[in-house]
């Protein structure tokens, strides 16, 4: 027996061990799966033909993706993880020797519960906090300064557990995924405050969804959508249309004119990071990946706060008391825990499903409205509340059946490279 041979008898078994976990055979499921070399042979792609019935004919390069696709769906579906997050490990095999990684920690119900439970609530809180931190502090300075100091103290948790080092290759990664996250994402909203409220901000943020999907179809990284899936996005938009209804229409003007289309520009350029994110080469820890970004994207925000005049108009005297605590909950929950939660969900989840946080933003910034502005709860508000959390579950529960009643090997071989 060779050792291609050997190597893939030994993955075989590795995911036979998962599914005897899965299935209560056994007590314990090990935490991480070693990588394999795994080294292309004519007897190792015939044995991916013969196993998982594709075309003999087929180029090699096809027979021994679609082979390794179909393991990497069962070994992700054992872990409770999406079948799509390691297709792109799977694509790499095709390009010659390179090493199957699955040492990932299985995410757990309760940590994705968890996980999704931060971007709702936390980040639908921010848009509050912006608004109350940039009354008295520049809005790139200020949130230059918040990435900057969530990423040291991101830092300095990976340099405790130690996983500090990293390489110049993802430092770069980094730089482009906070230059569209943070500088061209939450920048946008921080800037669009000065102009709209903070909850109307919320609603054009909510167009995300859109944008992943139409981008992710596009670039030929997610399928077509379904129309289940249009529905609920139609059905979730319905639901902000209805909660700010009159809030589009009675602040007309310039100024609320700008504030939208800086949303609208940098919501895209999100999407576009968001994606980018899923193919992109990461650190090993996701601590360490958080923290790199931040740094990166906010040094970009305080050079654009410098290039564009700001550090003259600012007065640390002037700083109000409910700044400097709408700032301190910035750094410590709304990026710290709050974009960690966002970057670990992508690693493990549709584009499109963790965008879903848009929709239950809006929901919060209601709430928060009526215990701290004053603000009614009318009927209004509980129709479009339904809408919006109806949809959500509908988008979160169309991508689960894709996933299952999607077949392991599809018609269609993927494109020659």
């Amino acid at each position: 027996m060779d050792r291609s041979d050997f190597c893939w008898r030994e993955l075989y078994r590795r995911l036979d061990h998962v599914d005897r976990w899965r299935d209560g055979s056994i007590a314990a499921v090990p935490v991480a799966f070693q990588a394999r070399r795994i080294k292309r042979t004519p007897s190792l792609e015939l044995k991916a033909a013969e196993h998982c019935g594709t075309p003999k004919r087929c180029r090699p390069s096809d027979r021994i993706f679609l082979a390794l696709r179909f393991e990497v769906r069962r070994c992700c579906a054992a872990l409770g993880a999406e079948p799509c997050n390691r297709l792109h490990s799977a694509r790499l095999l095709c390009r010659g020797d390179a090493t199957l990684s699955l040492s990932m920690a299985a995410p757990t119900k309760a940590r994705m519960i968890v996980a999704f439970a931060a971007l709702y609530v936390i980040w639908g809180s921010t848009y509050l906090g912006i608004r109350f931190a940039i009354e008295t502090m520049p809005p790139f300075l200020m949130a230059g300064a918040r990435f900057v100091l969530a990423g040291l103290i991101m830092y300095a948790i990976a340099w405790s557990q130690g996983i500090g080092k990293s390489s110049w290759a993802n430092w770069r990664t980094s730089l482009i995924i906070g230059a569209c996250l943070l500088l061209g994402g939450n920048g946008g909203v921080t800037i669009s405050e000065q102009y709209i409220d903070s909850g109307l901000a919320a609603v054009i943020v909510a167009i995300v969804p859109i944008y992943i999907v139409l981008l992710g179809w596009a670039m030929g990284m997610a399928p077509r959508p379904t129309p289940i899936i249009w529905l609920a996005l139609a059905g979730g938009f319905a639901g902000v249309g209805i909660l700010f209804g009159p809030a589009l229409y009675f602040h007309g003007g310039r100024s609320p004119a700008l504030g939208i289309s800086i949303l609208l520009v940098s919501t895209f350029i999100w999407s576009a990071g968001s994606l980018y994110s899923r193919v992109a080469k990461h650190a090993a820890s996701p601590f360490l990946t958080a923290a790199q970004q931040m740094v990166c994207g906010g040094l970009l925000l305080l050079f654009a706060g410098v290039v564009t005049g700001e550090l003259p108009r600012l007065h640390p005297a002037s700083i109000s008391i409910l700044s400097v605590g709408s700032f301190i909950y910035l750094v410590l929950i709304g990026a710290v825990v709050g974009y960690t939660a966002y970057i670990w969900l992508l690693r493990y989840c549709e584009p499109a499903k963790v965008a879903t946080y848009a929709y239950v933003n809006p929901i919060v910034a209601v709430l928060l409205g009526t215990l701290f502005a004053g603000e009614t709860l009318t009927l209004r508000t509980l129709i479009a509340a339904g809408l919006i959390i109806g949809s959500v579950a509908l988008v979160i529960t169309a991508q689960q059946l894709r996933a299952r009643v999607e077949p392991p090997i599809s018609a269609a071989l993927e494109p020659a490279d």
